[in-house]
C-alpha cells in the first residue's frame, strides 16, 4: 500500500521496487513516482484516525508530525517510521521496541503513549504532544538559561530518569538539550525513548557508539558497559551547556569531541565562555556530574537530587558562594573607622580605585559582548536569529551607566544590520518556495500529460526553472536534487514513448 505525493491517494501494486530510483506510476493521476517517494505523507493525510497537521521535525527512525485524533479532536505527536527503513526487519523491530518502552513508563516528566500499530504498510506511534520549545532550540534562539531555571529542568528530567531506572532498569543514552522540551507552563519533559536500553543489555560491548558527541559519556564514548550514571555525566553536559552558553567540549572533528570526554579534564567554564559568569556551586555540581569515572559522580539518583535541590534552594535564597567582595569592604571600613586624620583621603583612593575597576570592568563586559557579535555577524554561515539575539544582549550590556554611548550606538546598528538579514533570510526562502513550487507544478503538469511530446516540453520547462533555483539549506539542496531526479526520470520515460510511437516498427 502506497500514497502518491501528486493525489495523496492510497494505492496497491504488484510491482516490486528493486532500488530507490525505480519508476512506476499512480493509477489515479498517472504520476510518475519513484518508490521512494510514494510514502511521503502530507498535511491531511488520515492514518488510522490521526488527521496530518504539519510536520515537526526528523529524527534516525522517521518524521515526527503533529496530528489530530479525529475522534477526540486531540493533538499528538505522531511518529511515522521512515519509509526506507520499513523495507528492514531490523528497524520495524526497533521501532516497536521504543513503542513498547514508552507505553510501560508512566511518569508526569516522560510523554505519554496513545496508540501505535501497522496502517497499510505505515508503522506509526502518537504519543502526547507538548506544545513547547526544546532547549537546544532555545539555547539557539534565546541564548543561555539562568541557573535556578536550569537546575529546575535538569532536577525534573532526573526525577523521570531515575523512575526509568528504579522501575524498569531502563537508560535513556541520549540525553541531550535536544531531547528536553519545554511547554508553555515552564515544565520540562523528557523525549525519545527510542534508543533506550535495559541494564541486562549494557554488559555487552557495542560495535557502534550511539548518543551525541557533545553530551556523551566517557564510558559510551568507546563503548564500555554502562548504567545510569551514564545518563547523569549526559544530564551534567547538558546542564553545563545550558548555564554556560556552549557545550563542554567542542572541535572540528565530531570523533575528536566524542574522545574529549574521556581524554580532556573537566573544561573551567570561565575559560569555554568568559561572558557568562558561572557560580562556584554550579561548578561543583558539574565537576561530579560529569566524573571521568562512574565511581567519581554521584552514588545514586536520589543523591543528586538532594544536591541539586540544596543547591537550587541556596540560589533562590540569594545564597551565593562568594563573599570575597563583602568581607573586603567590611575589612576596609573598619580600618578607616580606626585610623584618624588619614580616614577621608583613604576612602577617596578606595572610592576611585573601586569605580576605575568596576567601569573597567563593566566596559569590558560589554566591549566583549558587542564584539561577539558584530564577529558572528560577519561570518558566512552565522544564523541571522542567533545573531539577533547576540545584538539584544549587547544592547543589554552596553546600556549600563558607565559604558561609553558610542558602544550602544554600534550594538544598535549592529541589530538593525542583523534584523534586516534576518528579513532578507526569511524573504529568500520564501522566493525560493515560491519558485520551487512553480517548478514541482510543472514537472506534475508533466507527468499528466497524454502526449509524450508535451511532456519533454514540460520537462525542459521544469529543468529551466530549477536551474534558476538558489537553495541555501541542506533541506533545500535535497528537494531540488530529488525534483531534479524526478524530471529526468520523466523525460527519460516520454522520450522512450515518443520515439516508440514514431518508430513502431521498430
Amino acid at each position: 500500500m502506497y500514497c502518491c505525493p501528486e493525489c495523496n491517494r492510497f494505492f496497491e501494486t504488484d510491482q516490486e521496487p528493486t532500488d530507490k530510483d525505480q519508476v512506476f506510476f499512480c493509477p489515479h493521476c498517472n504520476a510518475a513516482i519513484m518508490f521512494y517517494d510514494a510514502v511521503e505523507l502530507k498535511k491531511g493525510s488520515m492514518i488510522a484516525g490521526f488527521r496530518l497537521i504539519e510536520r515537526l521535525g526528523e529524527g534516525g527512525m522517521g518524521t515526527v508530525y503533529l496530528a489530530e485524533q479525529v475522534s477526540i479532536k486531540r493533538k499528538v505527536a505522531l511518529k511515522v517510521l521512515s519509509e526506507e527503513l520499513v523495507q528492514k526487519k531490523e528497524s520495524v523491530d526497533r521501532f516497536m521496541k521504543e513503542v513498547k518502552t514508552t507505553a510501560r513508563l508512566e511518569h508526569p516528566a516522560i510523554v505519554a503513549a496513545i496508540d501505535a500499530g501497522d496502517y497499510r504498510g505505515i508503522y506509526f506511534f502518537a504519543m502526547s504532544y507538548v506544545d513547547g520549545i526544546d532547549l537546544e532550540t532555545w539555547l539557539e534562539t534565546r541564548g543561555r538559561l539562568t541557573e535556578t531555571r536550569a537546575l529546575k529542568f535538569v532536577i525534573r528530567i532526573a526525577e523521570a530518569l531515575q523512575y526509568a531506572w528504579d522501575k524498569h532498569r531502563l537508560l535513556h543514552r541520549d540525553i541531550k538539550p535536544g531531547n528536553i522540551m519545554v511547554d508553555q507552563h515552564d515544565e520540562a519533559f523528557l523525549l525519545d525513548m527510542g534508543i533506550a536500553q535495559h541494564f541486562s543489555e549494557t554488559f555487552e560491548r557495542r560495535e557502534e557508539t550511539e548518543g551525541s558527541p557533545y553530551y556523551i559519556s566517557p564510558e559510551q564514548s568507546y563503548s564500555a558497559p554502562m548504567d545510569w550514571s551514564s545518563d547523569l555525566y549526559s544530564l551534567g553536559a547538558s546542564l553545563y551547556h545550558m548555564v554556560v552558553g556552549v557545550p563542554p567540549y567542542d572541535a572540528p572533528d565530531i570523533m575528536e569531541i566524542v574522545k574529549m570526554h574521556s581524554s580532556q579534564p573537566f573544561p573551567d567554564p570561565a575559560k569555554r565562555n568568559p561572558q557568562a559568569p558561572v557560580s562556584a556551586g554550579i561548578v561543583k555540581l558539574l565537576r561530579r556530574m560529569m566524573g571521568k569515572s562512574p565511581q567519581d559522580r554521584f552514588a545514586s539518583w536520589e543523591e543528586f537530587i538532594n544536591a541539586a535541590r540544596d543547591l537550587l534552594r541556596q540560589l533562590s535564597e540569594g545564597k551565593t558562594p562568594h563573599h570575597f567582595k563583602t568581607k573586603r569592604r567590611h575589612y576596609y571600613t573598619k580600618r578607616l573607622l580606626l585610623i584618624g586624620g588619614t580616614a577621608a583621603a583613604v576612602l577617596a583612593v578606595i572610592a576611585m580605585t573601586v569605580f576605575l575597576f568596576v567601569k573597567a570592568r563593566v566596559e569590558f563586559e560589554a566591549d566583549a559582548a558587542l564584539k561577539l557579535a558584530e564577529d558572528y555577524l560577519q561570518r558566512p554561515d552565522s544564523n541571522p536569529n542567533y545573531a539577533v539575539s547576540l545584538f539584544h544582549h549587547a544592547i543589554q550590556d552596553a546600556s549600563a551607566k558607565l559604558v561609553s554611548q558610542e558602544k550602544l550606538y554600534r550594538a544598535r546598528a549592529g541589530l538593525l544590520l542583523a534584523e534586516k538579514a534576518q528579513k532578507d533570510e526569511l524573504l529568500r526562502r520564501d522566493q525560493f518556495l515560491l519558485k520551487y513550487r512553480k517548478a514541482a507544478a510543472v514537472h506534475s503538469a508533466a507527468s499528466q500529460a497524454g502526449d509524450p511530446r508535451e511532456a519533454v516540453k514540460k520537462c525542459r520547462e521544469a529543468r529551466q526553472l530549477t536551474a534558476l533555483l538558489k537553495p541555501g539549506t541542506e533541506e533545500e539542496f535535497r528537494r531540488v536534487e530529488q525534483l531534479n531526479k524526478k524530471i529526468d526520470i520523466l523525460e527519460k520515460v516520454s522520450l522512450s514513448s515518443q520515439n516508440s510511437s514514431q518508430n513502431p516498427s521498430r
